[in-house]
């Protein structure tokens, strides 16, 4: 598959991207570009962490995901 700016822009829901600071895997670059192109979604960037964040940083991933899907769940 292939993930284009079209693809990106179609998505219609709320997107958390999250992503490890030294994640060799997905670069922070690329993890920053895919985050401007899809819209209403937010930016998590764990420090210090690869690309098993939740294995490495779970206190730091649930920090962000908690408030993210809090906000959903205040939006029904």
């Amino acid at each position: 598959m292939t993930a284009s700016k079209e693809l990106f822009n179609s998505i219609q829901c709320p997107v958390l991207v999250m992503a490890g600071e030294l994640d060799r895997n997905a670069p922070l670059a690329t993890v920053i570009a895919a985050y401007q192109m899809i819209p209403n979604s937010q930016l998590a960037i764990i420090a210090n962490t690869g690309h098993v964040v939740f294995m490495e940083n779970f206190d730091a991933v649930w920090a962000s995901i908690h408030p993210f899907l809090s906000a959903l769940e205040n939006e029904r």
